[in-house]
C-alpha cells in the first residue's frame, strides 16, 4: 500500500474485537496456621464437652481423679487451654479414663468423653507447636531479636 496513507498499517482497533476472560477458581482451603484461633476455640469446646460429661459419670468412677479434673476444669474455664498444665491434667484424666472399668452404658460414655478431650489435647498441642514454629522462624529472621 501507499506509504503515505497507512492503509495496510490501521492505527486504531476496533472495539468489537475486544475479548474478556473471567477465571473462576475455588478458593484454597485456609492453612492450619491461618486457622489457629478457630482450633483453639474448637479445642476449648471440645474439653468443655468432656468436663461435662465427666460430671454426669458417677461419683465413685470421678472421685479418684478429681483433683486432676479441677485443675482441668479451671483452664477450661479460663478458656486457656495451650499451656503444659492443661496438656499434663487432660493426659493424667484421659490415662484414669482407659483403665476404668464400667458397664457397657458408661464405657460408651466415657469414649465420647475421652474422644472429646483427647481431641482437645491434640489441637492444644498442634496450636501450640504453629505458634512456637512461628516465632522460630522469626528469631532465624531476626525478628524480635537485637
Amino acid at each position: 500500500m501507499h506509504p503515505k496513507t497507512n492503509a495496510a498499517f490501521p492505527t486504531r482497533v476496533a472495539g468489537s474485537n475486544n475479548y474478556k476472560f473471567v477465571v473462576f477458581q475455588q478458593p484454597l482451603p485456609a492453612t492450619d496456621f491461618e486457622r489457629a484461633e478457630d482450633m483453639a476455640a474448637d479445642g476449648i469446646g471440645q474439653a468443655r464437652r468432656a468436663i461435662e460429661l465427666l460430671r454426669e459419670l458417677p461419683g465413685n468412677l470421678v472421685k479418684p481423679f478429681e483433683p486432676t479434673l479441677t485443675i482441668l476444669r479451671r483452664s477450661v474455664d479460663k478458656r486457656r487451654i495451650l499451656n503444659d498444665s492443661f496438656r499434663e491434667n487432660a493426659a493424667a484424666v484421659l490415662h484414669r479414663l482407659e483403665h476404668t472399668n464400667a458397664n457397657d452404658q458408661i464405657s460408651s460414655q466415657i469414649e465420647v468423653i475421652s474422644r472429646d478431650l483427647r481431641d482437645a489435647l491434640d489441637t492444644s498441642h498442634r496450636v501450640t507447636d504453629l505458634l512456637e514454629a512461628e516465632r522460630d522462624i522469626g528469631w532465624h529472621r531476626r525478628i524480635g531479636r537485637e
